[in-house]
Order: structure tokens, then sequence, then C-alpha cells
């Protein structure tokens, strides 16, 4: 239950808008679909925690990969590693041999158009694990790998729960 609050907390920070509460609409082995409403409209989103973590920081907040439901064409991924990413230095998600470069905006990484969003997501459909490499902006990394195992279930319950 503390992952759930800290995914709570955490999309409500990269929003960073004034939001209703969200809602838990299941859970689907290490994801969690959740529901907000925001300026009047329902916000679909996907999220998991790391199954793994692993870097030389001393300190930082918690990580989290997530998927938003954009419209029925489209979803939009993005990650944090729960601190400041560094200027100009790509995160990098990896699924196997398949690499996705993600920009970064203060703790926060999407990828760079809607067509890497897509290829992202049949990536996390299709595997076992993510691994999200990233940089802070003191030059210490951080590899936290996510498992995908619930994934496709989770996505498809958040998909009909915003169609």
């Amino acid at each position: 239950m503390q992952a759930i609050a800290l995914v709570l907390t955490i999309f409500v920070i990269v929003l960073s808008a004034p939001t209703k509460a969200q809602t838990l609409l299941s859970s689907h082995q290490n994801w969690r679909v959740f529901t907000v409403q925001k300026d009047g409209q329902k916000v679909c989103y996907i999220a998991s925690m790391p199954t793994k973590k692993e870097g030389n920081y001393s300190k930082r907040g918690e990580p989290y990969l997530m998927v938003t439901h954009i419209s029925n064409n489209t979803d939009e991924v993005s990650a944090s590693s729960g601190y400041p990413y560094q200027e100009g230095k790509d995160v990098k998600l990896n699924f196997g041999q398949t690499s996705i470069d993600l920009f970064s905006k203060g703790e926060v990484a999407w990828t760079y158009d809607r067509e890497a969003d897509k290829k992202t997501v049949k990536e996390m459909i299709r595997g076992t694990d993510a691994v999200v490499r990233g940089t802070s902006w003191k030059g210490t990394y951080s590899k936290d790998t996510y498992s995908l195992i619930g994934f496709t279930d989770a996505h498809r319950a958040m998909k009909q729960a915003c169609k």
C-alpha cells in the first residue's frame, strides 16, 4: 500500500495542477491502474515501482515507470528515477537489446514523440523487464529494473476505463 501512496504522490507532482483524488481501479501483478479528474476530464494511467534499484547515488526519491492514456490511439510513457536528471543527457529505457531514448525535464523523462511511445508500449507488452538508466544533475547514475508482469492486463484495464 505504501508503494501505491508514493505513486499517487508522484503523479500529483507530475501533473502540477490542481486535481481531485486519484482512484485505484485495479492491480495487475506489479502494475496499478488509476484514474484522476483533471480539468473536468477523467485521466487514466498505469504505474509501477522498480523491482530492483542499482547505482552510485547516495539519496533519492522513489522511482517509477508510468503510462498515461492520452487518446484511443495514444499513450504517453514517462519515468522518474527520483532525482533531477542531468540536462542534455538522455535517459535510457531498455528492453533486452532494444533501447529507447527519453528526454528529461527536472525529475521526469518522456519519449521524444508519439511513434516512440507506441514502440515503447509494444515492447512493454512483449517484454518481461524494462530497465531505466539515468544520470542525475550531480553526475550519479541509477539503473532501475521494472517487471513487466501484469503490464498487458493493466494496459487493457486502463484503455477500458478511459474509452
